[in-house]
This record gives C-alpha cells, sequence and structure tokens, in this order.
C-alpha cells in the first residue's frame, strides 16, 4: 500500500530538490523495481478488488516514474479488461 506513495514522492523530489541527482533516481528505479516490482506484478487475482486497486495504484506510479510505457499499458489494461472478468 506504500508503493505509490514512495513513487509520487521520488517524482516531487527528482523534477524540485535540487539535490536530487541521476544517482538517486537511478538507485531508487533499482530499489522500486527489485523490491516492489517483482511482489506486484502479477496482481492478485484470489483476492478482492481493493488489493488490485492498490496494486493497480502503485504499478501505474512506478510506470510513470520510470517511464516504462508498456508496464503503464499493462496496468491499464488490467483496470479495463481483466477485473471485468469477477463479474461475467
Amino acid at each position: 500500500l506504500s508503493g505509490y506513495k514512495f513513487c509520487n514522492a521520488a517524482e516531487i523530489l527528482r523534477y524540485t530538490y535540487p539535490g536530487w541527482t541521476e544517482n538517486h533516481t537511478a538507485a531508487f528505479t533499482e530499489m522500486i523495481m527489485s523490491v516492489y516490482y517483482p511482489l506486484l506484478r502479477f496482481y492478485f487475482p484470489q483476492a478482492n478488488g481493493n488489493w488490485d486497486g492498490a496494486i493497480m495504484h502503485t504499478l501505474l506510479s512506478i510506470a510513470i516514474f520510470t517511464n516504462d510505457r508498456p508496464l503503464f499499458d499493462n496496468a491499464v489494461y488490467h483496470y479495463a479488461w481483466k477485473g471485468k472478468r469477477q463479474f461475467d
């Protein structure tokens, strides 16, 4: 539940704090992609919609911070299509 908050804070720091360097961006990207992303990448279809919502929120934030369009598209696709299977 905290991943998107870290991404949002890092995004703000990257563009507004003069002490944030490319090394900080690289280190944060490494952390978010090696700690958070592996746990979230397959979503959590066994749980209710709240889990998927939190996961999608974090994956969208990761995609925006890392400029990863395929990851962004995957989260949007999951929201638009995968969730509907539960109600068909």
